[in-house]
């Protein structure tokens, strides 16, 4: 008996192309990773958001396709945000504070 092809095909609408996963779950991990969390933790928290079983590869894969278009939005906020940072040395030796400003030029 001759084994017989499968000719049925899963289409989920994703909002990338040529990916298996939403949009959704592909964002959530590539902000939970920037974040500061492990590929590890990442993987745990899409388990435990959507129920999905996500490969720790997948999520590095999917940082660094969007790191480009993450940079690019960073970089427009860098044109409407000047921010700024100074330490002040107190006159205590072992006391170090961070001054951070922002301001929003006007138009």
């Amino acid at each position: 008996m001759k084994a017989q092809k499968c000719v049925v095909r899963c289409n989920v609408d994703t909002d990338f192309r040529r990916m298996r996963f939403l949009k959704k779950v592909v964002e959530t991990a590539v902000s939970l990773y920037h974040k500061g969390l492990t590929l590890k933790a990442v993987k745990k928290c899409v388990l435990e958001f959507f129920g999905l079983v996500v490969s720790t590869t997948s999520i590095w894969k999917w940082c660094q396709r969007f790191a480009k278009q993450i940079s690019g939005i960073i970089h427009g906020l860098a044109d409407l945000l000047h921010c700024d940072e100074t330490l002040l040395k107190t006159h205590q030796e072992a006391q170090i504070l961070l001054l951070l400003g922002s301001q929003v030029p006007e138009d």
